[in-house]
């Protein structure tokens, strides 16, 4: 599965592997115990060779999971132990454990995936930020004007902050620069960094500022947000463009 988050810090999806595993280890706990005593350390071998498949890409609720389809773990098995029927017959059950554990995981992976959408709102800007005890900002292109953030007016504008769609999809290609006749100018000069998204989502993003301290484009390994607000989140008093 692809994701746009780290995943160790992705709390949600954490708790779901870890249910996922929980089963199934007890599959395997309720198949030794009708099997000739095999050590714990073969099962986890063979569960794990077992996993191992040619699998395909399918985009589920805009997450592509790999669907796997051809056990390719298992025949490796079946080729190394054809030759010792009795062996064969006490692990293939374990070997095809491990392919269908590839389902598992897809089957709480996507009853993860609305609990955390709806844990963490793609369309709300505090998902994406929600401590900015550290945050600054630096100029990214030399057209930017000189600006201070105002972080007591960033906390404040959070909540007033709104998604705007972008129908296209092309943000970087027909908004991300403003090109004048005789100047080019960046319309998101800003980076903002060392903010903090909401605790357990794993979100790794890139937050740029508008030149006019309206606008927030956060950027994913995947797509492109942008936020507006009424107001400007730079210190008053400095030079702001509308």
């Amino acid at each position: 599965m692809t994701f746009t988050f780290d995943f160790y810090k992705n709390v949600p999806m954490l708790i779901s592997t870890l249910i996922a595993w929980g089963v199934i280890a007890y599959i395997c706990l309720k198949l030794s115990k009708k099997k000739e005593k095999i050590r714990i350390w073969k099962i986890i071998v063979i569960l794990l060779v077992g996993m191992f498949s040619l699998a395909i890409n399918w985009n589920i609720f805009n997450e592509q999971v790999k669907i796997a389809i051809l056990p390719i773990g298992v025949w490796i098995l079946f080729l190394v132990y054809r030759r010792k029927i009795d062996k064969w017959k006490n692990y293939r059950v374990f070997a095809w454990t491990g392919f269908l554990a590839n389902y598992i995981f897809i089957f709480t992976t996507l009853l993860t995936v609305p609990i955390y959408h709806l844990l963490y709102p793609s369309d709300e800007l505090s998902t994406y930020i929600s401590n900015v005890e550290d945050a600054h900002m630096i100029n990214t292109h030399m057209s930017a004007p000189v600006n201070t953030l105002n972080k007591a007016m960033l906390i404040e504008q959070i909540p007033s902050f709104t998604l705007e769609l972008d129908p296209d999809g092309e943000w970087y290609e027909s908004r991300y620069l403003r090109v004048d006749e005789n100047d080019r100018k960046e319309r998101f000069p800003y980076l903002l960094l060392d903010t903090k998204p909401q605790w357990g989502s794993g979100l790794l993003t890139m937050i740029y500022i508008e030149e006019n301290g309206k606008g927030l484009l956060i950027s994913t390994p995947e797509k492109q947000l942008y936020f507006h607000s009424t107001k400007s989140i730079f210190e008053r008093g400095e030079k702001i463009n509308d």
